[in-house]
């Protein structure tokens, strides 16, 4: 043992582990051979202690690289942040849970769904859901050709596959998002007020907003008020 390190609760550690390692050899050989001689089996088992023992003292240089090899968590909270950052900018839309989006008619590839980060850990997800949700959102309601409720709507994400999101992720998540605009189409007959208000209102008075919300049934479901903006778009 002239080579192994000079700490000796190694070299015991490694002296425990041989001779454990010996006695369980020594059982199953005595079990399956029987009649083997002692002095053979005896010779048989003080090599395999002493190669045991060699073994585990030469890796313990390896077992210290190891041990000290820094934890992700051990990282500042501000290191870990931009580490974050910079893993929901390059990751492009995850894989989703076919059981839970396809009862939402699936989300268009502008809709950000839920990241492969967030399934890393459970701490993981706990510090990357508030900056995750910090992302600007953009839901898209299409233009409105008669009653929007009865009226199939065009290709693209309507009011159902948004609220759907929203109840997916519940209000606690929801409670999250920092900014959610959500571009509505207007119809280019407006036949009913809201339709006219659609088309011709003031999407940022507070009144105007809250009553859209309310119509397409986004208002109560866990969003703050102030991160919800309209824009109006194109049929």
């Amino acid at each position: 043992m002239g080579n192994g390190p000079s700490n000796l609760s190694t070299e015991d550690d490694a002296v425990a582990q041989a001779q454990a390692i010996r006695s369980v050899v020594e059982y199953q050989l005595r079990s399956s051979y029987p009649y083997m001689k002692d002095k053979t089996l005896e010779k048989f088992l003080a090599k395999v202690e002493a190669d045991c023992q060699e073994f585990l003292i030469a890796q313990e240089s390896e077992h210290q690289q190891t041990k000290s090899r820094i934890s992700f968590f051990s990282l500042s909270a501000e290191l870990r942040n931009k580490i974050y950052e910079l893993a929901l900018d390059r990751t492009s839309s995850p894989t989703h849970n076919s059981s839970v989006w396809d009862q939402c008619h699936s989300i268009t590839s502008s809709w950000h769904q839920r990241r492969s980060l967030l399934r890393v850990s459970q701490r993981v997800r706990r510090e990357v859901l508030p900056m995750y949700y910090a992302i600007n959102l953009r839901g898209f309601i299409p233009c409105s050709t008669g009653n929007p409720f009865t009226t199939p709507p065009p290709k693209g994400m309507h009011k159902h596959r948004v609220s759907c999101y929203l109840r997916v992720i519940g209000q606690e998540q929801a409670a999250m998002i920092k900014s959610f605009t959500l571009v509505i189409q207007p119809s280019y007959y407006p036949r009913s007020a809201l339709e006219r208000l659609i088309k011709d209102g003031n999407l940022e008075d507070n009144q105007v907003v809250r009553k859209l919300l309310e119509y397409y049934g986004l208002l109560d479901l866990g969003v703050p008020r102030t991160s919800w903006k309209l824009e109006r778009g194109n049929c």
